[in-house]
């Protein structure tokens, strides 16, 4: 039971802070929506706060 305790906390100890994984998803997901909104004729002015607004998050998570 140690043993499977302690590699828990190995792995644990290479996991990013969540803050991380949350802002390299953001910007996973804005890139798919500022290419499929620039492939559909939309200027690209304004699409990360239009993103944010539709996923309700604040514009300064840094989706630039």
């Amino acid at each position: 039971m140690h043993n499977l305790f302690f590699c828990f906390v190995v792995f644990l100890s290479f996991m990013p802070p969540i803050s991380v994984i949350r802002r390299h998803n953001a910007l996973a997901l804005f890139k798919e929506f500022a290419e499929a909104q620039i492939a559909a004729g939309v200027p690209p002015k304004g699409l990360e706060q239009t993103f944010a607004a539709q996923i309700q998050i604040s514009p300064a998570v840094g989706v630039k």
